[in-house]
């Protein structure tokens, strides 16, 4: 149809607020990411930030957020390693082995992967900052991401 003929009113882009969206839309996605990032390890056997963190903003009440991080190559050359998740106003998320475990014995170089949608509740205009955490059970140094390796970290507002 030429376009003199579609009336004026559907002529103008749509303009849609965050709210005019329907539950189960994606609002914003946000992301951390470096493709080579070199060693980021730990022999600390409490949970310590790896440094690795993203910050979003809400842009309406009630929405859930999804997380998803990928470290291709974690390494322990003794040793388990351990990796959690942490949210900035609720502390660590899940519990001890809701995200990821390696056991050097079995998996060494294994990937370490969390894709985790929080429901807890959140509120239009406040940042919530996640951080990947992790810690060595047995005091060994292990990595979560390793030399010439990388990760990424992407956070997800979902409408609620």
């Amino acid at each position: 149809m030429a376009l003199s003929k579609i009336p004026n009113n559907m002529q103008t882009p749509l303009a849609l607020t965050t709210s005019d969206m329907p539950t189960g839309s994606v609002l914003q996605v946000v992301s951390n990411q470096n493709i080579s990032s070199g060693w980021i390890g730990t022999s600390s056997t409490s949970m310590v930030s790896s440094g690795i963190t993203q910050s979003i903003t809400a842009k309406r009440t009630g929405s859930k957020l999804r997380v998803n991080f990928h470290a291709p190559m974690a390494h322990a050359t003794q040793g388990h390693i351990r990796i959690g998740l942490s949210r900035n106003d609720i502390g660590q998320r899940g519990t001890a082995y809701s995200f990821g475990y390696q056991n050097k014995d079995q998996n060494s170089y294994q990937p370490m992967i969390i894709d985790f949608v929080d429901t807890q509740t959140v509120t239009k205009d406040v940042t919530y900052t996640y951080t990947i955490t992790f810690l060595s059970e047995q005091g060994y140094t292990t990595y979560l991401v390793h030399n010439s390796s990388g990760y990424y970290l992407h956070v997800t507002e979902i409408a609620g």
